[in-house]
């Protein structure tokens, strides 16, 4: 006959077997006489050569750090002789304190039922694509003309481009979730424009783009919005 000890988890014998980590007892009966035995199965190092770990997936940066909630089960699949075993039962895992782009971005995979110990993997974390879609650019409302000096000149600090002046933008941002965006602010993004004509130093009436870009690994590509 088998017992079990309570050890956080008490093992279901009748279901499970003499199986999963635990404190048994072993009980023994030939007529009057009666003996126990009590053992042990320790639990395997979640870093045992028998345990392997799937890729984990890639993640867009967010401008947020990650942690456990931004993984799912299907994303953080644990074997054991290639046997999968369960999430949150058998190991759960976290990270803290990542959120830039990155090749080596780590989660922590916590032993849990049967396995103890934590062990690492990498992960990357890949800069956010920008485009048209996820990009807002408005201008102010009233006055179409950019701001000029008395002799008509596109006001700007010359440094090889020419920019929109800070008073014709009314927004411009970019989406980083379903809730959130992040401003242009001239930390995370260049922004400039480029007119039909540059002779028209974007006083006269025409066609002006801007032109937004990452300034950081945390963006990619670019985003061109054209007024009239």
């Amino acid at each position: 006959m088998w017992s079990s000890k309570e050890t956080g988890t008490k093992p279901d014998i009748a279901k499970e077997g003499v199986k999963h980590a635990g404190i048994y007892i072993a009980k023994f009966a030939y007529g009057t006489t009666k003996h126990e035995e009590e053992f042990t199965i320790e639990k395997l190092p979640i870093t045992d050569s028998g345990v392997t770990i799937d890729r984990i997936p890639d993640k867009e940066f967010k401008n947020k750090d990650f942690d456990n909630t931004d993984f799912n089960e299907k994303e953080v699949v644990v074997r054991y002789n290639d046997v999968q075993l369960d999430a949150n039962v058998d190991y759960t895992w976290y990270t803290q304190g990542q959120k830039n782009v990155t090749d080596t971005a780590t989660l922590t995979i916590q032993g849990g039922r049967n396995f103890s110990g934590t062990r690492d993997v990498s992960f990357r974390i890949t800069a956010r694509a920008m485009t048209d879609e996820n990009t807002e650019i408005i201008l102010k409302s009233g006055s179409t003309t950019w701001k000029v000096d008395k002799d008509g000149n596109y006001i700007t600090e010359y440094d090889g481009n020419q920019h929109i002046p800070d008073s014709a933008i009314e927004k411009a941002s970019v989406k980083i979730s379903e809730t959130e965006s992040l401003d242009v602010d001239g930390i995370n993004f260049d922004m400039k424009c480029s007119a039909e004509t540059e002779e028209s130093k974007y006083v006269d009436a025409g066609t002006i783009t801007v032109t937004i870009t990452g300034k950081t690994k945390n963006f990619t590509g670019e985003c061109k919005k054209t007024f009239i």
